[in-house]
């Protein structure tokens, strides 16, 4: 089949929502234009921005980011760089990093993004309201509540000034929702999560992918933001039903239903109920990621916790250890995230004599990266001071 088949091909299954079957003909486009000296051409370019679309929903980050890459690469030779076609691929590629936890060259591509995109005139563009959302979930990352709030509404400002159905801003909406539980006003953030997880059913319907992510933004708010599991598993229980035999579209939506379910119920204290979930998170993100995505620190990191607080301590070092290595090789040597498992192999490594100087130096670490991020860190600044008061050599 020539290139041209495969990426129409490529395109109808991507409007149908089969976006597996959509990157596999896409690939092959790419691959025969390769083939026929065709390579640097613009259409590869919008082929290669497509590629990224779908590998990222996938769940697919360092793919999304080598396939936005490209296409900025072709489109900036090709367009130029101040062509809109190509400010829109930087702020994808800007999410993509995100994606992979690059925080800094994240923030600094959807700047730039932002900044050409408003001097063109482009302020009313979906590209333009996603850098500022996705600026938004940075800035809640790094507990930074005030800037939090103010990217998301520039961002929701932005969804609905291109379309004005509320729906169209349901991720500024999501990330409003998030920092107000952060703020512990739970009345408002469930009134945005009820109302959006309402219209998202109602636009799509309950069983498509849109309305699961919905509910998983759901349960993700009552878990990370507001501390409540027992909420947050009221909602991960109807995607993981839905999950029972997860497509390969849905398949990192029910990894990540499923690591979420699995740390609710370690908050919880259920570890004997956390360990079943968290293994099929981690078989669900190894299929469809590959073993070595940075992508699964968390469920290493939750499934060695779970584990040290059984009392398996080698199995919870060995998932610690892995996830402490995918982390330091992917992650900005800066991120929150990287200190969490750091400090979380710490407590893992301390019970052994051999490697309690390991572990004092991994808490060390942790502690300096938090430090760094002042008074929002707070909490885990005195978890491993206390931590460490305990451990002195």
């Amino acid at each position: 089949m020539t290139a041209e088949f495969e990426n129409n091909l490529g395109s109808v299954y991507m409007m149908a929502g089969d976006y597996a079957a959509a990157r596999e003909h896409m690939l092959a486009a790419v691959a025969a234009r390769r083939e026929a000296g065709r390579h640097d051409t613009v259409l590869n370019a919008y082929t290669y921005n497509n590629l990224g679309y779908l590998a990222a929903f996938l769940g697919n980050a360092a793919d999304a980011a080598e396939h936005y890459g490209d296409a900025l690469q072709l489109g900036e030779r090709l367009l130029g760089r101040e062509h809109p076609s190509v400010h829109h691929v930087r702020s994808n590629l800007g999410i993509a990093l995100q994606m992979r936890n690059h925080l800094a060259e994240s923030t600094s591509m959807l700047k730039s993004a932002i900044t050409a995109l408003r001097a063109a005139g482009a302020t009313n563009t979906p590209p333009y309201a996603w850098s500022w959302a996705r600026l938004g979930y940075t800035a809640l990352t790094l507990r930074d509540l005030p800037r939090a709030r103010a990217d998301f509404a520039a961002g929701r400002a932005a969804f609905l000034a291109a379309d004005p159905d509320e729906t169209s801003a349901r991720e500024a909406l999501y990330g409003l929702g998030q920092v107000a539980a952060a703020e512990h006003d739970l009345p408002a953030a469930q009134a945005t999560y009820d109302d959006i997880v309402d219209r998202v059913e109602r636009r799509f319907g309950a069983e498509h992918p849109e309305a699961l992510v919905a509910r998983m933004r759901f349960g993700e708010m009552w878990l990370f933001h507001a501390g409540r599991p027992l909420e947050a598993l009221a909602q991960l229980d109807r995607i993981n039903a839905r999950c029972a035999d997860a497509t390969p579209d849905i398949a990192v939506l029910c990894g990540d239903a499923a690591r979420m379910t699995g740390d609710a119920k370690l908050r919880l204290g259920a570890l004997d109920e956390a360990s079943e979930p968290l293994q099929r998170a981690l078989a669900l993100y190894e299929r469809v990621q590959g073993p070595s995505s940075p992508e699964i620190v968390a469920t290493l990191r939750l499934l060695g916790e779970a584990e040290l607080a059984q009392g398996r301590r080698d199995e919870a070092v060995a998932h610690l250890r892995r996830a402490a290595a995918l982390a330091v090789a992917d992650f900005d040597a800066d991120h929150p995230d990287l200190a969490g498992t750091q400090f979380s192999l710490a407590k893992a490594l301390a019970g052994d004599a051999a490697t309690a100087p390991e572990a004092r130096d991994l808490a060390a670490k942790a502690l300096a990266v938090y430090a760094a991020r002042g008074e929002a860190f707070a909490p885990e600044i005195r978890a491993i001071e206390g931590w460490q008061s305990a451990h002195s050599a």
